[in-house]
């Protein structure tokens, strides 16, 4: 599969919750219809970036946290908000109900993307992470397939300290420590960075989510 055809893949599966920019009903369904041409393959413009405009309706309109989710190499964005929480899973949908499930900010499970991660066991990447130390790590997925069968992925991963960097994003402001997480096996190698607050969570990453989808950029609007 060709690098546009994973990242075409993932910016499908990332659809605008709500544009409520525009002041009449008419106008958001009729701004709604255009984002999401531009996030299907085929139709309408190839990316699409969420205007500050749209990222204020979305929070105005909808209570809970949310979150701001980028396919870096096509510069289309979408919101999410969280329509669930199991002890510290916390998921995340799309207006057409793709889901991103997370803890503590750092990437579990997907639905909907193609190449699903199922589930994810790497509580000893998120212990450093959110701890905001350096170490090495086992991290393991599973994966949902074309043909609906499951794969094991296993890693190894390191772990850094990158320095500090302040955060700002919708109602969201930190001072954030950067960790770098580094991983490979015989096969593949990918690299995610987090941005972590005082509090242990992660409210920026750049974090990979599998082949054919390449890597997502989330972060925090509201908590």
């Amino acid at each position: 599969m060709s690098v546009t055809r994973k990242f075409k893949t993932a910016a499908a599966a990332l659809v605008v919750l709500t544009l409520a920019a525009c002041g009449t009903t008419e106008g958001r369904q009729e701004a709604v219809k255009r984002v999401v041409a531009s996030f299907t393959p085929g139709k309408g413009q190839s990316n699409h970036t969420v205007s500050q405009a749209e990222i204020q309706g979305a929070l105005q309109r909808f209570n809970g946290p949310m979150l701001l989710a980028q396919v870096p190499s096509r510069n289309s964005t979408a919101v999410l908000r969280r329509i669930a929480s199991n002890g510290p899973y916390e998921t995340f949908i799309t207006g057409d109900r793709r889901t991103l499930t997370m803890v503590d900010g750092i990437l579990t499970g997907t639905r909907g993307l193609g190449q699903d991660i199922m589930n994810a066991t790497d509580r000893e990447v998120r212990q450093l992470v959110t701890t905001r130390k350096g170490g090495v790590a086992n991290r393991f997925r599973r994966y949902l397939d074309a043909e609906n069968h499951t794969y094991e992925q296993s890693v190894t991963c390191y772990v850094e300290r990158a320095g500090s960097e302040a955060v700002s994003a919708g109602v969201v402001s930190a001072s954030t420590t950067v960790m770098t997480e580094k991983c490979l096996n015989k096969e593949e190698e990918f690299e995610n960075t987090y941005w972590v607050d005082g509090n242990g969570l992660v409210v920026k990453s750049t974090q990979w989510v599998g082949p054919d989808n390449g890597y997502l950029e989330i972060q925090y609007l509201r908590r």
